[in-house]
């Protein structure tokens, strides 16, 4: 599925903040690996603290990990658009979900 961002601004600047998105969240390289590990485990351990110590409920707490997983790891293409088409058109490969909507 692919989604269409219509703007008023220029589609670059658009465009360019959005493909900075999909290069940190597309990172397939080692350092990619190592910040997603490293935030999947603050965010456990940030969980489990939430559990013990501040009676938060783990049912309720699992449903937003698993809605924000649905959200940031499929991937899609968007293309940024200007409404008169004064500028050209610009698409961006790969950007998560939670960001293209």
């Amino acid at each position: 599925m692919a989604f269409t961002i219509y703007t008023v601004s220029d589609p670059s600047t658009i465009g360019g903040a959005l493909q900075s998105m999909a290069m940190f969240f597309g990172q397939d390289d080692w350092v990619g690996t190592a910040i997603k590990t490293a935030l999947m485990l603050s965010l456990l351990f940030i969980l489990a603290q939430g559990v013990t110590r501040n009676g938060l409920k783990l049912d309720v707490m699992l449903i937003q990990l698993i809605v924000v997983w649905a959200m940031f790891m499929p991937k899609t293409t968007v293309t940024i658009e200007q409404f008169d088409n004064a500028a050209p058109p610009r698409v961006v490969d790969n950007v998560p979900y939670a960001i293209a909507l």
